[in-house]
């Protein structure tokens, strides 16, 4: 907060002007935001088959809900839906949200996400992200960003592609899928 007012009071009057017209209001807020997300990895225990790695590859759908304390912080909780289309899964993130904004016309902005999923993968999942707001009106904006997505995946059966003495018919997967996501979407 103290970095906000520091940085608030660097800029000339004239985009300080600019920015609180652009700027979002405090109170209620609301973010509606789709992307795609690359898989980029699964760390698994010592009996993982990586000869059959799957592709993670997802596409969201996530609606965040919470208060602008400021112009520069929002605090709120969302969920969305995720769907794996190379195994046809879909797991519900529930999560705790933070973003915090640069007071600038086109507003840099660092987002955080924690919670847990629900679903095919259950487990925690968090999003670590980073992106640009261009103001539509005082209300609204329309946000774009890159952003690292992570998901426990535990409990979940998946069928062997062989079984002998060593494999099993199924096992378990238990560790983290990671992904690189797109999103864009608005708040309001």
């Amino acid at each position: 907060m103290m970095l906000a007012a520091v940085v608030a009071m660097a800029l000339p009057a004239s985009a300080q002007g600019y920015w609180q017209e652009a700027a979002p209001s405090k109170g209620y807020k609301g973010f509606v935001e789709a992307g795609y997300a690359f898989g980029i990895q699964f760390h698994d225990d010592y009996y993982y088959d990586y000869s059959r790695e799957p592709s993670w590859d997802q596409v969201s759908v996530l609606t965040t809900h919470g208060v602008q304390f400021s112009q520069f912080v929002f605090f709120g909780a969302g969920l969305g839906i995720n769907y794996y289309k190379q195994l046809d899964w879909t797991n519900v993130p529930i999560y705790g949200a933070f973003r915090f904004m640069m007071p600038l016309s086109v507003a840099p902005y660092v987002d955080i996400k924690v919670g847990y999923s629900a679903g095919k993968i259950d487990g925690l999942y968090g999003s670590v992200g980073m992106g640009c707001r261009f103001p539509i009106n005082g209300r609204a904006g329309f946000n774009i960003g890159v952003n690292l997505d992570l998901q426990h995946c535990d409990r979940q059966l998946m069928p062997s592609a062989r079984s002998d003495y060593y494999y099993h018919d199924d096992y378990y997967l238990d560790g983290v899928t990671a992904a690189i996501a797109i999103r864009a979407g608005i708040d309001f």
